[in-house]
């Protein structure tokens, strides 16, 4: 009998813990960009390290936008110490950044893990700079501000209780069946009992990054030596190979 007890008891907690979702509340705290914070603060993060200071002046002069997601389908929770997040995706929409990509631009439908490490031969999301910064066609960007290694589930994911299931199809006879059927939402995992978050809206694209790159303080123009031809070879090969 006590057995039983104890097992309900665990059945019960885990289950009321499992379905604590956060009620996100959304700061705006610089002209297009909205902040908030699920579960504990940690005690590092990718822009207390960096002490970035936004350039609020030039972040005045663009101009106005409105919480760019729905933000009744956006969702967070903490369960045994790892961050669960959820945001929405419309049809056709395409998702771009997440980091240093070689054979890939449209991230949309890929899992990618955010490590750093050297490049494998495969954009999996372990190269050498990977970054928890998205950006959508949609007019939108989201950054994830963990020093953590990220797993981002960049529309790969159905749900039971999503908004717009796929249509079931038998693999076997139905010509039209996916391997990887629609998916709703970016889902992201942060292995820390909390995180921060920010969304920088836009009119375009250009327009999101630019409040990305002012927000994370501004930043120069490369040289031009450091955006023209690069090629890479085996330290022992000699000019009369060529």
């Amino acid at each position: 009998m006590k057995t039983l007890k104890i097992f309900f008891l665990f059945i019960a907690t885990w289950f009321s813990c499992s379905l604590t979702a956060q009620n996100l509340k959304w700061d705006e705290i610089h002209n297009g960009i909205w902040y908030t914070r699920i579960g504990e603060e940690q005690p590092i993060s990718l822009l207390k390290a960096a002490e970035i200071i936004p350039d609020t002046k030039a972040l005045d002069k663009l101009t106005d936008v409105g919480f760019p997601l729905d933000e009744t389908k956006i969702n967070a929770e903490v369960i045994n110490g790892k961050t669960y997040l959820r945001f929405p995706l419309q049809k056709e929409e395409e998702l771009y950044g997440l980091g240093l990509n070689f054979k890939t631009h449209n991230q949309r439908g890929r899992i990618l893990n955010l490590h750093v490490d050297h490049y494998g031969n495969g954009d999996s999301g372990r190269t050498h700079a990977p970054v928890p910064f998205y950006v959508s066609t949609k007019g939108y960007g989201v950054l994830i501000d963990a020093a953590n290694y990220l797993t981002v589930y960049a529309g790969t994911g159905v749900r039971v209780d999503a908004d717009e299931k796929p249509v079931l199809r038998d693999r076997n006879s139905d010509p039209k069946w996916e391997a990887q059927p629609y998916s709703d939402a970016v889902e992201i995992l942060v292995p820390a009992d909390g995180t921060e978050v920010y969304i920088f809206g836009g009119k375009s694209m250009l327009e999101v990054v630019q409040r990305y790159n002012l927000f994370s303080g501004g930043g120069y123009l490369p040289p031009k030596w450091g955006l023209g031809f690069t090629q890479r070879f085996q330290p022992y090969f000699r000019q009369k190979i060529f």
